[in-house]
């Protein structure tokens, strides 16, 4: 509606001759916000259907782009969420309205779930750059190929990794940067960034990757060593994937207070403590919490764990965070950090004690959500009970030992040297893990040290293969 359309039905209802009802009175307030909004060139958004907090913060970012002039017009195409009644169908139609003000500070988006959710487009920033979802699709479109087909990446699938992982990781430290810098609160001693930027690390991927992937006679060691040495890099950009539905969450407007706390302190707990972690798999529980039972009376048959986030650091330890609903003896939500082998856990506080039965229930659904929807090649959906732990935490010691094989084992095959490559320290730690697993999974360890190197990683490797519960 334009101004005169709306100044026409606020007279029209102002001077109705009988007296407003509610909905009349509802609607008379709303036409009033429109009108003001208008007048001052405030811009507002709306749709008639409901979107998920991921879809409508994608579309946030969209509109902030647009509205801020940033180099982001000719991307609308790769935008992969509906677009508001005043764009129509295609977001490449967008045009930023006649009456808009350049300087106003804010803009508006209406759903008939969330309401009217406020976006500033000040200085100090709400939400992440557009660039952060460009990205993260991008990276979605690699991973697919990484986990679910047979064929090898190549040279522009490693490339993408890298990109990603730079692009994303600078917008997200770029928004913790531009708050302390806006707030004056800017320490050189604090940390702003999910990852650091480890030039070395990310030459030597490329270093490897470019003559790998390049390569025209491949044989079967060198096959199954890309897999791996992709994968390993593939597992440090899931950290940051995971960080934007994490943040997406964190910054939605009408996030209900008592949630934006948890958020609040989980972000900042993981943006202190944790950096260029890899991540093994993200694990979101299908099955509902039990909402009959009070937190008090709540244990692990409950389903209380909503999410689990399996990962390692530069140590190799196979290590995983629960995200955790409140149940006995902890009336409130948390993280509890598990090491594979170590009976000592981190337990560590998310929100104030439970005040009503349930009133966290679904603090992590809306995380879940983001995840399930733009970062959809880094999230398992099952049922998974603490036995399952384990497993996956024997998965990822084979996959660890198979990449520490991989790469000597790659450098070798490209020399031209076929012969054994077990005067490699390294090599000789992975063989003699990958020895130990596969006797401990039936396979007679005599009959598996007859194997020479390229025999027993592709050995290895199948057996990875039938029995993952990751792909």
């Amino acid at each position: 509606m334009n101004l005169q359309d709306i100044k026409n039905e606020i007279h029209y209802l102002m001077t109705k001759t009988r007296p407003l009802s509610n909905d009349d009175t509802a609607r008379l307030k709303n036409l009033f916000i429109e009108e003001y909004r208008l007048e001052k060139g405030i811009v507002t958004y709306h749709y008639d259907k409901e979107l998920s907090i991921a879809e409508l913060q994608l579309a946030a970012k969209t509109i902030y782009a647009q509205l801020k002039q940033t180099p982001y017009r000719n991307n609308l195409s790769q935008i992969d969420c509906p677009a508001p009644i005043e764009v129509g169908e295609d977001w490449k139609n967008f045009k930023v309205p006649t009456y808009y003000n350049p300087y106003s500070s804010c803009f508006y988006i209406e759903t008939p779930n969330f309401g009217s959710c406020h976006y500033s487009l000040s200085d100090i920033p709400q939400i992440l750059e557009l660039d952060s979802s460009l990205f993260l699709k991008s990276a979605q479109d690699t991973f697919r190929k990484i986990y679910t087909t047979e064929n090898v990446c190549d040279i522009d699938d490693a490339n993408n990794l890298v990109y990603s992982f730079i692009l994303i990781n600078s917008s997200i430290t770029n928004y913790f940067l531009r708050i302390a810098q806006e707030l004056d609160i800017f320490s050189w001693t604090a940390k702003y960034s999910p990852c650091f930027f480890d030039r070395n690390r990310i030459l030597n991927f490329k270093g490897w990757m470019s003559p790998v992937m390049l390569r025209e006679i491949d044989t079967h060691l060198l096959n199954i060593g890309k897999r791996y040495l992709i994968r390993d890099f593939a597992m440090q950009l899931k950290y940051l994937t995971f960080w934007v539905g994490l943040m997406d969450t964190y910054t939605f407007p009408n996030l209900q207070d008592n949630f934006h706390e948890v958020y609040a302190i989980l972000v900042f707990y993981l943006l202190s403590n944790y950096a260029n972690i890899y991540i093994y798999d993200v694990v979101s529980e299908c099955k509902p919490v039990s909402k009959s039972d009070e937190s008090d009376s709540r244990g692990s048959e409950s389903n209380t764990t909503r999410l689990k986030i399996f990962f390692t650091n530069a140590d190799d330890k196979p290590r995983l965070i629960r995200l955790d609903l409140p149940h006995k003896d902890h009336p409130y939500v948390h993280l509890n950090i598990e090491e594979f082998g170590s009976s000592e856990n981190i337990h560590y506080r998310l929100s104030k004690d439970e005040s009503s039965p349930g009133e966290y229930d679904n603090v992590f659904t809306s995380l879940v959500e983001a995840l399930r929807v733009n970062n959809y090649y880094s999230l398992s959906t099952r049922h998974s009970p603490v036995s399952d732990d384990r497993m996956v935490f024997r998965e990822m010691e084979y996959w660890t030992a198979m990449y520490n094989f991989a790469v000597p084992a790659i450098g070798y095959s490209l020399i031209g040297n076929n012969e054994s490559i077990n005067h490699i320290p390294e090599v000789n730690t992975a063989r003699d893990k990958l020895l130990i697993l596969l006797e401990e999974d039936g396979i007679p360890i005599k009959e598996a040290m007859q194997l020479n190197d390229a025999e027993l990683f592709e050995f290895a490797d199948k057996s990875i293969r039938k029995n993952a519960l990751i792909p």
